[in-house]
């Protein structure tokens, strides 16, 4: 029977207070009397950056469908953002953009995307959880294991011993989950690992944007051209007044952290407009690397034994080239998916059906990451040849 037909459930604890584990506790909230989000970290109340998110300093852009669903969890979400600074950017007139040998001319096209740091969208998103009043976060405290009885979940085990019990438990922790371990250990199979690595690396800086200067552009962005040009460079506008200057490389063609080093790598970019922006403009962070960016996807969906009263989403099933800007917006799509789910089958049985309709959410992400990534000739992994089709198993 469903979650419709039947009292709230207890309590659900979601491992990890990222976006797609703050969406997620967001979703259940509304499903459960109580939520607890047990995160690692100690989380700023201000914007800024958090060890337990590496890549919160590179750049990210969330698509116009993960803004919806986000403004549909939280209405007013993306208004609150503009009001602390992103801006609203036209991909058909505001973006100038270099693109398989050449520059796309200016079009009609009205599609949109919010621009904003990362860290600013987990602030927001993170001050509108903590108003949510049956929702709590807990930090600075690390899940060790899981607890279960007769073939489900029944809790997780913290640091030091305590145990917190759930009705449900969503692992939404990351490229680091460690829940794999966690089921063995329970004696339950380890899902089938599929990885496609392009080797790209990511380095950037934040920089101040020049006084007076308004090219016919809000966002530049200059993409590579595989096989034979494997470099990437983009500005784009967020908060503060400021310009996100992203430099990447793929095949491990990687760009440096040096600050002279850095700019001549944007030096090589084609067309050389990156380049005589960034100099035009004031450097006002240091340069941060990042390299980890491999395609992963773990199998739950083929699990054909499962611990009941666990689930998996986000980063901790699928983490993406981050350069496709797929990651927060296929988190918050699972996060939404959870509660469809749930509203049709309890936290007992939802595990089975959700982890399969995950897995079809993420067919056309996947097909179009990897399907890219196979342009440049030392992309490591296996070509599926049978192209979407083959997320089904």
């Amino acid at each position: 029977m469903g979650g419709n037909a039947m009292a709230k459930p207890a309590h659900a604890v979601v491992v990890g207070g990222s976006i797609s584990g703050l969406a997620t506790a967001k979703v259940l909230g509304t499903r459960f009397e109580r939520v607890t989000v047990i995160e690692r970290d100690h989380l700023p109340d201000a914007v800024d950056f958090r060890a337990g998110v590496p890549q919160g300093r590179q750049l990210h852009v969330l698509l116009r469908h993960g803004l919806d669903l986000l403004d549909g969890l939280c209405p007013g979400f993306g208004d609150e953002l503009r009001q602390e600074g992103a801006l609203d950017v036209l991909w058909g007139r505001d973006v100038r953009w270099y693109h398989f040998g050449g520059w796309k001319q200016p079009n009609d096209s009205s599609l949109t995307s919010l621009f904003a740091t990362r860290l600013l969208i987990e602030s927001v998103l993170r001050r509108r959880l903590r108003a949510t009043g049956n929702v709590t976060i807990l930090e600075d405290t690390k899940v060790e294991g899981l607890v279960a009885s007769n073939g489900r979940a029944t809790g997780v085990r913290l640091d030091g011993g305590r145990e917190i019990s759930a009705d449900l438990v969503v692992d939404a922790s990351g490229r680091e989950s460690k829940a794999v371990h966690w089921l063995e250990a329970l004696g339950f199979p380890r899902p089938e690992e599929r990885v496609v690595n392009a080797n790209l690396g990511y380095a950037t800086r934040m920089y101040r944007k020049p006084p007076g200067f308004n090219p016919p552009w809000r966002m530049l962005l200059v993409h590579a051209t595989p096989p034979h040009h494997n470099r990437i460079g983009a500005i784009l506008p967020v908060e503060g007044d400021r310009w996100h200057v992203v430099l990447c490389g793929v095949n491990a063609d990687y760009p440096p952290t040096n600050e002279a080093e850095f700019l001549e790598f944007a030096r090589a970019l084609p067309g050389g407009e990156v380049h005589a922006a960034m100099q035009r403009a004031e450097p006002i962070s240091p340069v941060y690397g990042y390299r980890r960016t491999a395609n992963r996807i773990l199998r739950y969906d083929w699990l054909t034994r499962r611990l009941d009263g666990f689930v998996a989403l986000g980063d901790a099933v699928c983490a993406f080239n981050p350069v496709y800007a797929q990651g927060m917006t296929t988190g918050t799509i699972g996060a939404c998916l959870l509660g469809e789910c749930l509203d049709r089958w309890s936290p007992l049985e939802v595990a089975a059906p959700f982890q399969k309709r995950l897995a079809k959410a993420l067919q056309v992400p996947w097909f179009l990451a990897t399907t890219e990534d196979f342009r440049y000739p030392k992309t490591e992994g296996r070509q599926m040849n049978a192209g979407i089709a083959t997320l089904q198993g």
